[in-house]
């Protein structure tokens, strides 16, 4: 050791010089220590050279001093704290165990040197420390720095979370864990078919998930009928297989279906923008083009080149897909003995399984799960770089696939990869006739309602959607006569009608009697009933006071020039009113 000491006890009794300095303390001696001194100093200091304008300052100390917590926080900095946290309020109790850290200054409450916000501004510093709209890491940084209250980093993090911006502009999601495809008990059992263009031609590829043997076609359209062209001869060679996975288009048409109907097999498509889950035909899709390729740079037959793959050993398997597919090797260039061209083989199952969970250990170390949604769950789904705002209204039987209708209506079916939580409820604009989107969401909204007089609805006008009030139903089917908020009055079919929860406000210059009785509630108003003549004449003798409903029926007759429409000209023609 660097020092050699020796400790001998010594009584305080017998410490004279100890004692009597010690009961010999100076009468206005502060009960700070330089520790306490040094606190004041950094505590002044951060004062003046905080960030803040003078003018931001005063705001602070003014909030501060009507904010009731706070000044009991000062109170007991000042006078001192109670020995028990129960005999706190509950608000001041959140600042019990910083209680030994926290000074006033100028009238502001520090913490340490950070500055203790007031309530009533901690919604707009927390706008300020979002403003560049970082993450919330970077905000609760930002925060550590200056200012302070107690739950700061609960605010932060909810603040952050709900920002439409940041949610409408955030990152793509990390992939999720693989989910592996079951492995069929034996080969042609289950297919991967997807379509790739090369050469100025399209292709179709098809792999088998057994023994990864793949096919491919030339096609001449990529419509269904091209398709089933050159699946026929395929399926001829090979056999008809149990389950086909593919993409979308046009694997999904109903001729696709029925083909599928016809030749007693199933059709299962993935996700639109999610290829992966298609991932076997994809990758062997780079395999066969990379094949190609140099087959045609070195002007060698590509036919070549696909045998020499189909009879190459699959890693981990020591099988190649021919002998897993047929039970024996091919004949190729290669020369082989007569004997390794015979069949069996044994235990491929257990290898293949083997072999898929290693990749899947693999695939799952760079991913996360993401949270599964119900239906009419708020979401945001990616569309290019940006989230919009969506509900989920379909739940596929495909593993992670969901059907989203967007606002503008339209419905999306895509991976949850690519779908997020949303605080924010989607508002969906009324421009999609189809009613099977809005039943989901809105329980005012069915499909293809049918309405009854004065209903109050939106008719489509163009690209958008009117106010306005059923006033006559004709008895063509899904008929009716509109009444809009500027008086016209339309024919529409029910197609373009949608309910309302708005009540429509008819600018009374309209002559139509049933519209002006039945939406402004007056029930002899003079304009355009049966018993009354053309020229109203409005009454000479002002309304009672007690009347409220006439005292309103003198108002509209002498404030609005009464109108008239021709039925036979269909031009409207003012009236002249006599004032009384």
């Amino acid at each position: 050791m660097r020092y050699n000491l020796h400790v001998k006890y010594t009584s305080g009794s017998q410490m004279y010089i100890a004692d009597t300095l010690s009961r010999a303390y100076m009468s206005d001696q502060s009960d700070m220590n330089n520790d306490d001194d040094e606190a004041v100093l950094r505590i002044m200091s951060a004062t003046v050279q905080l960030p803040a304008t003078k003018q931001k300052l005063q705001e602070i100390r003014k909030a501060s001093e009507s904010d009731e917590t706070l000044e009991k926080v000062k109170h007991h900095i000042i006078t001192g704290w109670p020995s028990h946290r129960g005999t706190t309020e509950p608000k001041v109790q959140a600042f019990w165990n910083l209680r030994h850290n926290l000074h006033v200054e100028n009238n502001i409450v520090f913490f340490e040197n950070r500055m203790i916000i007031p309530e009533a501004l901690r919604q707009d510093i927390l706008q300020k420390l979002h403003s560049s709209h970082l993450g919330v890491d970077k905000c609760k940084s930002r925060a550590r720095e200056s200012i302070f209250w107690p739950g700061i980093t609960k605010d932060i993090e909810l603040h952050v979370n709900k920002c439409t911006t940041c949610a409408k502009f955030r990152n793509s999601n990390r992939k999720e864990p693989m989910i592996s495809h079951e492995i069929p008990n034996r080969p042609w059992a289950k297919l991967g078919a997807d379509i790739f263009h090369f050469g100025g031609h399209d292709y179709l590829l098809v792999v088998d998930y057994f023994s990864k043997y793949p096919d491919i076609a030339r096609l001449k359209t990529k419509t269904a009928t091209g398709v089933k062209t050159v699946l026929r001869p395929i399926f001829a060679r090979h056999g008809i297989p149990d389950k086909l996975i593919a993409d979308n288009m046009p694997f999904n048409s109903y001729e696709m279906k029925q083909f599928a109907k016809e030749w007693n097999f199933t059709i299962t498509t993935s996700s639109p923008t999610y290829a992966q889950s298609n991932g076997q035909s994809e990758r062997y899709i780079q395999t066969v083009k990379n094949l190609i390729r140099k087959a045609v740079e070195e002007n060698n037959d590509p036919n070549l080149a696909l045998l020499s793959s189909r009879n190459t050993p699959i890693y981990g398997l020591e099988k190649s897909p021919a002998q897993l597919l047929f039970g024996r090797r091919l004949q190729d260039q290669v020369p082989t003995a007569t004997k390794l061209l015979k069949p069996p083989y044994a235990n491929v199952k257990q290898k293949v399984q083997a072999r898929q969970e290693k990749q899947k250990f693999y695939y799952d170390l760079a991913t996360r799960h993401h949270k599964n949604f119900q239906l009419d769950d708020n979401v945001r789904v990616q569309l290019g770089k940006t989230w919009e705002r969506g509900v989920i209204t379909k739940r596929h039987p495909t593993p992670r696939s969901y059907d989203v209708t967007t606002e503008d209506g339209a419905t999306l079916r895509r991976n949850q990869r690519f779908i997020n939580p949303s605080p924010d409820k989607a508002v969906i604009f009324p421009t999609d006739v189809s009613g099977n989107s809005y039943k989901t969401f809105e329980a005012t909204i069915c499909h293809h309602k049918n309405f009854q007089l004065d209903d109050n609805v939106r008719v489509q006008l163009g690209k958008t959607w009117e106010r306005g009030v059923i006033t006559k139903r004709h008895p063509t089917p899904r008929s009716y006569d509109v009444t809009t908020e500027d008086g016209a009055t339309l024919r529409r079919n029910q197609r373009f009608i949608n309910p309302s929860p708005d009540k429509a406000v008819i600018f009374p210059t309209d002559v139509s009697g049933n519209m002006e009785m039945k939406h402004q509630n007056h029930t002899e108003c003079g304009i355009g009933d049966k018993k009354s003549s053309p020229m109203v004449e409005p009454q000479s003798s002002p309304p009672q006071p007690s009347s409220a409903s006439h005292f309103a029926e003198h108002n509209i007759k002498s404030n609005y020039t009464m109108w008239q429409r021709s039925e036979t000209t269909k031009q409207i023609k003012p009236i002249t009113q006599k004032q009384s």
